[in-house]
């Protein structure tokens, strides 16, 4: 601390004196528009752009004492449509979703660091008195002394504004990161009613083989009934259509665990909705935009490059702090009985000789370089998995199209020729109850095929990042 105190004189305390402790907080506001020429931009900082208040997106709290709004419930089941098709389930996890709201806090949490960010340091005040304790009066002369004095911390190293753009940095990061939050949510949330679509798949195909049987039973029955059949063929058809049966509440069972799973992916308990649309035009066409757009980064990759972004920041913070923060002090001093008073000015400095501050530095590079193999890893991970779904999806659709050729275009004619050799006696029930079991089987295997094909071509799309919406600020 370096100081220079000013006598105002000695002497008894005249009756009408001002006190001295009052002059300190008339001498502020004239300091303070010279000391910190700042203060109107740290206001506009602080009152500056808030999150907009959108659907599922909650603005951040006012500043006063009031508590904060309780956070918004997830929409009831009732409330939502008990039939959905793919695009009514992809709104759904980008605007409902609880899951992204808790994600969307955190750009909240970024955007009030960034207030703190620009604010600048409190002034301190301290008041004190002394009273002599013995011995000759070599300090002062007088019953007692009162020191008042107030410290204005000076950032004139440029901490404030790295802290502001490390700030900004950090709110970019966390936006970048609900995106991709939104982008793995919407490809679970695809892939999950792609799994409710194939369930309903499998449950029609039962339920035409059932009806497929019904109808053998009737003919089996006529049959019987006339000498041509015997009662060991009937009671086969019996135990096939029972054994259907079977399988069909099954895949009740299966409906019932995929709708669950949706629900439970989007926070809706209770919801059981029935999927709407086909997936073969899913498996053929595969979804909007299926390929990526030249350019278009990954979400996951413009979230690393952002993180590595916020650490480069954080560097120059550290290298910032490493600057010492000069005080400017201002103060009185006086007696009493006799009166003397004088006032103080003085700059006081930290000397950094045992701390320098070069451990936040080493570790703030340390962390960028950290955030740098980051990127590198996320860049490698986009490309193989896009490669990897690439590859799946063409090998899938080859499978698909070999069945098509080879073993979908002959299941009707197996089934009429089994139909034709047993009313002409020329063969069992069954034979003809396997060739129905064939046709059966196999119309569950290409609903396998297509299903495989729809979630791989999903899959290939939340690879390539295209379920993010561009443009579209989180």
């Amino acid at each position: 601390m370096i100081g220079a105190p000013r006598s105002t004189g000695t002497g008894r305390r005249p009756s009408r004196r001002v006190p001295g402790w009052l002059l300190v907080p008339m001498l502020v506001p004239m300091l303070m528009p010279v000391l910190v020429p700042l203060q109107a931009r740290a206001a506009a900082v602080e009152a500056g752009p808030l999150p907009m208040a959108t659907p599922g997106t909650p603005a951040l709290p006012s500043t006063s004492p009031a508590a904060p709004s309780p956070p918004s419930s997830p929409p009831a089941a009732s409330a939502l449509p008990s039939e959905v098709d793919l695009g009514a389930v992809l709104r759904l996890a980008r605007e409902a979703s609880p899951r992204l709201q808790v994600e969307r806090e955190a750009i909240a949490a970024a955007e009030a660091r960034r207030i703190s960010a620009g604010a600048l340091p409190n002034p301190r005040i301290a008041v004190g008195r002394t009273r002599p304790a013995g011995g000759a009066a070599t300090m002062f002369d007088g019953r007692y002394q009162t020191d008042t004095s107030i410290e204005f911390p000076l950032l004139v190293g440029g901490q404030r504004r790295a802290r502001i753009e490390a700030a900004e940095r950090f709110i970019d990061a966390a936006r970048a990161q609900v995106r991709v939050s939104e982008n793995q949510l919407a490809e679970e949330a695809a892939v999950a009613f792609m799994a409710i679509l194939a369930v309903q798949a499998r449950m029609d195909a039962i339920a035409d083989a059932i009806v497929r049987i019904g109808r053998i039973r009737d003919i089996v029955a006529a049959r019987e009934s006339s000498g041509l059949a015997s009662r060991y063929d009937l009671a086969r058809v019996d135990v096939e259509r029972a054994a259907l049966q079977a399988r069909l509440a099954e895949q009740e069972g299966d409906r019932a665990d995929a709708t669950g799973a949706l629900a439970v992916l989007l926070g809706v308990p209770g919801w059981a909705p029935k999927a709407t649309g086909a997936l073969s035009p899913l498996a053929e066409a595969g979804l909007p935009a299926a390929a990526a757009p030249p350019g278009t980064l990954h979400p996951s990759v413009v979230a690393a490059a952002r993180e590595e972004a916020a650490a480069i920041a954080v560097i120059e913070v550290a290298r910032r702090d490493r600057i010492p923060v000069p005080s400017l002090g201002i103060g009185r001093m006086w007696t009493r009985d006799p009166y003397g008073g004088a006032n103080f000015l003085g700059l006081s400095v930290e000397l950094p000789i045992f701390d320098t501050r070069r451990g936040p530095l080493e570790e703030a590079r340390s962390e960028a370089r950290a955030a740098g193999l980051r990127r590198v890893l996320a860049e490698a991970q986009v490309d193989a998995g896009v490669e990897r779904y690439r590859a799946v999806v063409q090998r899938r659709t080859e499978a698909l199209q070999r069945f098509e050729t080879d073993a979908a275009g002959r299941l009707p004619m197996l089934q009429t020729m089994a139909e034709d050799a047993y009313r002409f006696g020329r063969a069992t029930i069954l034979e003809w109850l396997d060739a129905t079991r064939v046709h059966h089987e196999q119309r569950l295997v290409r609903v396998d095929l297509v299903s495989g094909l729809a979630e791989a071509r999903v899959r290939l799309r939340g690879a390539q990042g295209l379920f993010a919406p561009e443009g579209r600020q989180p």
